[in-house]
């Protein structure tokens, strides 16, 4: 699974709308970096002895990986109404890369922290506040899959290491603000990328999946006032105008009444 905001010299949200020369030339730029740490993940899940790769291109539209320049040993999803975020994951595999990975909402000195969208206040699960690394990981823990490696800003894979102690992690840059960091360089990201996804692969074994005991209640909180209480989303509860919860005992149906996991 992938995403943009935590590749090292990534520093400001992606405007895939503007028409404007100059941001599309960044785009570009932004999206060269992006596949660049992909294939370096691909290429260490190689080194470790994978025999079956699938990248789930899952920034924006989910066409943001330069499609001409992926590594010929993986296959990827790409494009719109997809149906579910996380397609085909299952327990088929062995385990889940999150690669350009950024921290969730409210997350202090992250790089671009947000959780889904810049609409959302915070995400919980059973009290606990939840990203989209969180999801991803418990999403595949459900079918026993353990995600086992984590790429991104220090936030970011500090987030992944409190739910998941033994992950194997890389962080390219280190935030100094929401839009300022140090970081590592584009061939030094890869290389370590790299190396630690080698690292992964090899110890996907030992890496529990994460897992959450039910039974479950997710809770959305918006800035803006957005939620009707006489006429609450399919399945959920309307706790204020910002506040919406699902609650259920299969926690990828509590999941996939908002997110379609």
């Amino acid at each position: 699974m992938t995403d943009l905001e935590g590749v090292s010299g990534v520093l400001e949200f992606d405007d895939r709308t503007s028409t404007d020369p100059v941001a599309q030339k960044k785009r570009t730029f932004h999206r060269r970096l992006l596949t660049g740490e992909v294939n370096a993940a691909v290429a260490g899940a190689c080194d470790g002895g994978a025999t079956y790769v699938v990248v789930n291109d899952g920034h924006g539209g989910g066409n943001t990986i330069l499609f001409d320049q992926l590594d010929p040993r993986a296959e990827i999803i790409q494009g719109r109404e997809r149906g579910r975020w996380f397609p085909y994951l299952d327990a088929g595999f062995d385990c889940v890369f999150k690669v350009g990975t950024h921290a969730m909402a409210g997350t202090s000195r992250a790089v671009l922290c947000h959780t889904y969208s810049r609409q959302v206040r915070r995400w919980s699960l059973n009290g606990q506040p939840i990203g989209e690394f969180g999801v991803l990981a418990l999403v595949a823990g459900a079918y026993q899959v353990p995600t086992v490696l984590c790429t991104g800003d220090l936030a970011a894979t500090q987030e992944a290491q409190e739910l998941i102690p033994e992950i194997v992690v890389a962080p390219v840059k280190e935030g100094l603000s929401r839009f300022a960091a140090k970081q590592l360089s584009h061939q030094r990201a890869c290389e370590l990328i790299r190396e630690r996804a080698a690292e992964a692969v090899g110890k996907a074994s030992e890496i529990p999946p994460a897992t959450v005991s039910g039974p479950y209640t997710y809770r959305i909180e918006l800035f803006d006032n957005v939620f009707d209480p006489e006429n609450p989303p399919a399945g959920g509860v309307v706790i204020d105008p910002t506040t919406v919860e699902y609650s259920g005992d299969d926690l990828l149906a509590v999941f996939s009444r908002h997110l379609r996991v």
